[in-house]
């Protein structure tokens, strides 16, 4: 009980020092990089905004199908961001693009925001659906996240889209990955992961916090000790072991 009364300072600096060691290896050599989460907060954050947008204009449409007075392709036309298209009793009424029209049967199932994967690209695909009379209407939105096209040019070039990534991720899936790297809509719905682009590894250093912490604990305990055990040599006239002991103190931070 004496010697640890008298080392009690030594005993705590090093199951802070051991505490610190294993914190950086279990849990903070792995951490995501500061550059990483920034990057994935964002694209989190386009997602979330164009996904609102998206349901938004779905639930316009299906209310204005409720009232148009017929279904001419001049009467279902309405403003949006997004295109869109509705199949009244899984035939195609209404496309607002041209470009890209897809297959019923390749949406039908969507029942919330998901992405889905096409020979044109790869998209979020929102669904509503709403009746009117014997009719079954369906109405899908859809975001773009990456466009394919079978010929390039200057004009058309294959890639994501720019107003959700602001670079290129390495991979997206529709497989969860590591927390931080998987992306929800609005609702929240898990829609697919992306891997962020390699940066500088130097600008992608976040701090690992407790570990500087505990380390920090290891030092101001360890500086309590050194004290204590070189007022403890003054009080005996042993300044050669004191200086010693502070010699050795002083190797060990500076190593």
């Amino acid at each position: 009980m004496a010697f640890i009364e008298r080392h009690i300072f030594l005993l705590l600096a090093i199951v802070a020092c051991c505490a610190s060691v294993l914190c950086y290896t279990f849990l903070e050599s792995n951490a995501p990089g500061a550059t990483d989460e920034q990057y994935v907060a964002a694209i989190q954050d386009r997602i979330k905004t164009e996904s609102r947008k998206s349901i938004d204009e779905l639930n316009q449409l299906t209310s204005r199908l409720s009232q148009v007075p017929n279904y001419s392709f001049n009467t279902l036309t309405q403003p949006t961001q997004y295109p869109y298209f509705i199949f009244k009793n899984k035939r195609l009424l209404y496309w607002s693009d041209n470009r890209f029209i897809p297959e019923y049967s390749r949406i039908a199932a969507v029942q919330y925001p998901k992405l889905v994967d096409f020979d044109q690209g790869r998209f979020i695909v929102s669904h509503a659906r709403t009746y009117r009379k014997s009719d079954t209407l369906d109405v899908f939105s859809l975001i773009t996240v990456y466009r394919q096209y079978t010929t390039t040019n200057s004009f058309l070039q294959s890639g994501y889209n720019t107003a959700l990534f602001s670079l290129d991720p390495v991979a997206l899936t529709t497989t969860k990955a590591a927390a931080y790297q998987n992306i929800y809509d609005a609702t929240p719905v898990f829609l697919f992961s992306v891997t962020p682009p390699r940066v500088d590894p130097f600008r992608n250093r976040s701090t690992p916090v407790n570990t500087v912490i505990l380390a920090t604990l290891s030092i101001l305990f360890l500086g309590l000790y050194a004290i204590r055990r070189l007022s403890w040599c003054a009080q005996v006239r042993q300044y050669e072991v004191g200086f010693c002991g502070l010699a050795v103190i002083c190797c060990s931070c500076g190593g």
